[in-house]
């Protein structure tokens, strides 16, 4: 998925789509990181998973996914954790949520080395 950002859209971001538990395949992540991504974008449900940790552990694979692929990663999650996860595994935001009207987080702009 390819995305312009920026005045005339000069940016673009390459982003690859995960859907729930394909952020936690190791094949499938290698697979989308082949295509040429700047990061990983995962939607998922964790709402199934109560208040427990199963919650961390979900998130915990897949940012062993951001560190395999040195991509970076914004998970957004309808009720559980929603995260931006730099490309050497660092969780820069986090969000904790049950209410899926919450705003996510957001990415560091174009221009800074994180996302590089």
């Amino acid at each position: 998925m390819r995305v312009h950002t920026g005045p005339e859209g000069q940016h673009e971001w390459r982003l690859g789509p995960l859907i729930c538990y394909e952020d936690i395949l190791p094949r499938f992540a290698r697979g989308v990181a082949a295509e040429g991504i700047h990061a990983f974008v995962n939607l998922t449900n964790d709402s199934w998973f109560g208040k427990s940790k199963e919650q961390d552990q979900h998130m915990g694979l897949a940012v062993l996914r951001t560190i395999e692929n040195r991509r970076a990663l914004l998970r957004s999650v309808n009720a559980g954790i929603s995260v931006y996860v730099d490309p050497v595994g660092r969780v820069l935001q986090r969000i904790d949520s049950t209410n899926p009207d919450e705003d996510g987080p957001s990415p560091p702009p174009a221009s800074s080395p994180r996302c590089r």
